[in-house]
């Protein structure tokens, strides 16, 4: 592509996108003020910042690993969330990105995952994750009948937007969703786990990987827990997961 196309190309983009401002003007999610997702104020009222807790029970830990309790009983070696989905405002986002298709939200996702790591620092392993050298950042999959409705996957712009922050590479593709499943919404934790088996795949060998495990909300923990088990079966050697809220 020449660079007389580019530079079409950018200012339709520009176009769009001021055009969007202007039909879709955007109102803060905390306080309503018109012309930003989530002003300064609301952003320090969130307070965000990493929690760690087991996959499996939800203990808090004070870093990423599975409680002596819950020992050998996860394929991820362990969790973190940045809120939890009751807060009104990252529960609002969340919704946003669900049901109103509101992709633009990437950059407060930004500002929640910066807020978070001042608070923080996120430790993978017992080391500041700053910068990032062996993890890649790998979103949770949507089968590609959810991604057609949708057009975009929630957990790919979180995904996006952590890779920034924390200078990690991004790996989108590793993770692949063959498997339509019914909505997790309103199962039971069993459920949800049957409903998941044999739902997603690797597309090629993790080996000596050490991965980033990213999805919107953490509920039951079974859908990392089953992305989490065919990456260790594509022999990843550690998976964290990091959601943007956890809902206990």
């Amino acid at each position: 592509m020449g660079s007389k196309s580019i530079v079409i190309l950018r200012w339709i983009k520009f176009l769009i996108d001021k055009t969007q401002e202007f039909l879709f003007p955007a109102f803060c999610l905390g306080c309503n003020v018109e012309g930003i997702w989530l002003c300064d104020a609301c952003l320090i009222k969130a307070k965000v910042r990493p929690q760690y807790f087991c996959p499996v029970c939800y203990k808090d830990l004070p870093r990423f690993g599975v409680c002596s309790g819950c020992s050998g009983k996860s394929f991820l070696d362990g969790a973190v969330a940045f809120a939890f989905y009751k807060n009104e405002i990252v529960g609002e986002i969340i919704r946003r990105l669900k049901y109103d298709f509101a992709e633009d939200l990437g950059e407060v996702i930004v500002e929640i995952a910066r807020q978070a790591l001042k608070k923080s620092a996120l430790d993978f392993g017992g080391a500041d994750f700053a910068p990032v050298g062996d993890f890649i950042v790998v979103p949770v999959p949507l089968s590609n009948k959810r991604l057609k409705e949708r057009g975009f996957n929630q957990a790919e712009i979180i995904a996006k937007q952590l890779s920034f922050v924390l200078v990690a590479p991004l790996d989108s593709g590793l993770l692949k969703r063959i498997k339509n499943t019914n909505q997790q919404v309103g199962l039971s934790r069993e459920a949800r786990g049957k409903n998941l088996i044999g739902a997603f795949e690797a597309v090629s060998s993790c080996r000596g990987k050490n991965i980033i495990l990213v999805d919107d909300v953490f509920t039951t923990g079974n859908t990392m827990g089953e992305c989490a088990k065919v990456l260790k079966l594509a022999l990843a050697e550690k998976v964290f997961g990091v959601a943007l809220a956890r809902e206990s």
